[in-house]
């Protein structure tokens, strides 16, 4: 059954609060204290969140926020790199209107390799808790 469309604002705040105090914590401030919208209007909601290839800058403030309340023992973090499957080639994307599937973080030198392919992905995560973030 669908409701009235939430405001964006609405919405932010619940993204901004789930990812601080993930899906147990949301649905206990969401049965006990606010209206915020369901964990799936949430998802809904990014599936068309357009994110351009390479270091994630829009998720870096949401994650500071979301460190600034962990224990520091929950601070610990590992950096995980992850391989992916591609298929060779490059793909234009209308939603950024941008080609990808090359690299777009740049060597130590500051080059970027002429027929690299992006492979990997990156993701952030507590040595301690349960959270993890990709970042590229």
């Amino acid at each position: 059954m669908k409701g009235a469309p939430l405001a964006r604002t609405t919405i932010e705040k619940g993204l901004k609060l789930r990812l601080a105090c993930g899906t147990r914590g949301y649905n206990v401030v969401r049965e006990i204290a606010a209206p915020l919208p369901a964990e799936r209007t949430l998802q809904h909601y990014i599936e068309n969140y357009k994110f351009s290839p390479g270091i994630l800058r829009k998720m870096l403030p949401p994650l500071a926020l979301k460190v600034s309340l962990l224990d520091e023992h929950e601070r610990y973090v590992v950096l995980m790199v992850d391989e992916i499957q591609l298929t060779a080639g490059l793909t234009y994307n209308q939603a950024t209107d941008t080609v990808i599937g090359k690299p777009t973080i740049r060597l130590a030198d500051g080059t970027l390799l002429p027929d690299a392919m992006a492979t990997h992905a990156f993701m952030l995560g507590s040595a301690t808790t349960h959270w993890k973030q990709f970042i590229v």
